[in-house]
């Protein structure tokens, strides 16, 4: 089911209470947890993503989509799939809309939880959405009295939504979440106004060996897209995995 059919449900109205007829009506039982489940969505969006990526309705969604400049590049939001493939790189020119492709498919794997459940639901549960550069603050404000929540829950996410990867003065604390992330194979989306080689790269902020780890982490064949400039469309490599039997259920670990 696509992720817009469930973009225009109410998200005021709290789920009713389960009442003991319902139990042993399971067609009634499944329209309940999923109201439930709608309900919940609601608040996992409006609690991590930024505002100007709260998209809650159909009209909404679709001025979302509409802010990605080359409307190739939703591509990558409609199509990722973290149970085929590993981590995503974004790399685009400030205005191309990289935060919007991410945001949109924030709320598709949002909206697939809501409508199949189970381990798929579990998974868009524990997905964060993170500013690098507001962390980076953070971490360097609070860390006297241990790791933030803010890093810990960055840290535990099933998907890391990376955003303005690069932007921060220090690079320590990104630097340290991916590295934790890479030993346990957990997937992350990285959104960045870098380029791939060269002056103002990932590799020139980071080094190497973290670059090779942003491209290996998650267990999987990683997923890279970029657009230089507005003149070119976005060139977008490993999309085209189709799952195997040996793939992976899940996108963490």
């Amino acid at each position: 089911m696509g992720h817009q059919a469930w973009a225009d449900a109410p998200t005021k109205q709290e789920p009713k209470l389960l009442s003991e007829s319902d139990f042993g009506d399971p067609a009634r039982l499944a329209e309940r947890e999923l109201q439930r489940r709608k309900a919940d969505a609601v608040t996992l969006i409006r609690r991590t993503l930024p505002e100007y990526l709260v998209a809650l309705r159909r009209g909404e969604l679709q001025a979302l989509r509409a802010r990605v400049k080359d409307q190739s590049g939703l591509q990558l939001a409609d199509q990722w799939n973290p149970y085929w493939h590993g981590n995503l790189i974004v790399l685009g020119y400030s205005g191309a809309g990289k935060s919007a492709i991410g945001g949109v498919l924030f709320h598709r794997l949002v909206a697939e939880g809501v409508m199949k459940g189970g381990h798929h639901w579990d998974l868009a549960q524990g997905m964060r959405w993170v500013d690098c550069e507001e962390l980076a603050r953070t971490v360097r404000t609070h860390r006297k009295d241990g790791d933030p929540a803010e890093y810990v829950a960055a840290r535990d996410a099933s998907i890391l939504f990376l955003d303005e990867v690069g932007s921060e003065d220090n690079p320590q604390t990104v630097t340290d979440l991916v590295a934790w992330r890479f030993k346990r194979q957990r997937t992350t989306v990285f959104l960045s106004g870098r380029t791939r080689e060269g002056a103002g790269s990932l590799t020139e902020k980071y080094g190497a060996p973290l670059v090779r780890k942003m491209r290996e982490s998650g267990g999987k064949r990683m997923v890279f897209a970029e657009q230089l400039d507005d003149k070119t469309p976005w060139s977008i490599k490993g999309l085209e995995r189709r799952p195997q039997p040996e793939d992976r259920r899940s996108g963490s670990s």
